[in-house]
């Protein structure tokens, strides 16, 4: 049994307090592909909504499922949010996690953080069983890049804007983020970096976010090591997947299928079709990171 703190504060358009605002926290269940109900509660006379309670599914020792805040008592309940940060203390005996959802405005039917949360940077470094010259060539070949890439369809580009989309999946939430972004390269040091932002086509979820890669020499002139940094922020009703562990998650499945895929185009063979970016091959890459790392 675990044990959890959340808190929030609301506002409306005139920056004034909303009271009396019903609220339910929800939690993703990846063995139903649903979210479930773990707590309710209502703001008070300051906006603020605390919660504090014990539940078998809350465990501050492990992954935390993705959270979310839900209005409650309205015919199409809306989202109102998601957790700003999260921490774990000691209480006695007991481990607590803190989940804080932040500031939030309510506008209308819609809610939006007041402040965004910072964004998430993952590093990694991945190997291609080819040559750097062949590796670069590949990687400054920018729809060379994008069709080995899970869910991402490139629309148009000049070799350095373009515009396209990304397709992701996490379990019943489904988003096509459409946008633009730039693509610049440094054939002298042989990397590179990709800018670029989008929104999703039902106007719910927004994202930023850019790709620094830099390739070398690997363990023998027929191998290459690339380094990779990835920095991006989702608002809205995905924001609840900022989490360190589901980005890394995300991060690692990502990297993984583009690697098989870059390695196969470099080999002059096909690459496996994809439907976009799912919850369950992120949450079976953060069960082999755990796995790993324990």
């Amino acid at each position: 049994m675990g044990r959890a703190t959340v808190t929030a504060r609301f506002f409306d358009e005139d920056d004034k307090p909303v009271s009396g605002l019903k609220v339910m926290l929800q939690i993703f269940l990846g063995s139903r592909s649903a979210w479930m109900t773990l707590a309710t509660g209502a703001t008070d006379g300051a906006g603020q909504l605390r919660l504090v309670f014990d539940n078998a599914l809350i465990n501050p020792d492990q992954a935390i499922p993705a959270m979310r805040l839900v209005e409650s008592g309205a015919p199409a309940p809306r989202m109102l949010g998601a957790p700003y940060g999260m921490r774990t203390l000691l209480s006695g005996r007991v481990r607590v996690l803190e989940a804080d959802f932040g500031e939030i405005e309510v506008l209308g039917e819609e809610a939006y953080p007041r402040r965004a949360a910072a964004p998430t940077v993952v590093r990694r470094h991945v190997t291609l069983a080819h040559p750097p010259a062949a590796v670069w060539a590949h990687f400054a070949d920018l729809p060379s890049v994008a069709r080995c890439l899970p869910g991402a369809e490139l629309a148009e580009t000049d070799g350095s804007s373009f515009t396209g989309h990304v397709a992701v999946r996490f379990g019943p939430i489904t988003a096509r983020f459409e946008g633009e972004g730039r693509f610049d390269t440094d054939p002298d040091a042989r990397s590179g970096s990709v800018r670029g932002a989008g929104k999703d086509r039902g106007g719910q979820s927004n994202v930023t976010g850019g790709l620094d890669f830099a390739i070398a020499e690997g363990t023998s002139s027929a191998r290459s090591e690339v380094d990779v940094a990835l920095r991006f922020r989702i608002e809205g009703r995905l924001g609840q997947f900022n989490r360190p562990e589901l980005v890394s998650g995300l991060v690692d499945h990502l990297l993984g299928e583009f690697v098989a895929n870059c390695n196969a185009t470099l080999d002059g063979g096909p690459i496996r079709d994809s439907r976009g970016i799912g919850l369950w091959s992120i949450l079976r890459a953060i069960g082999s990171g755990l796995f790993r790392r324990g």
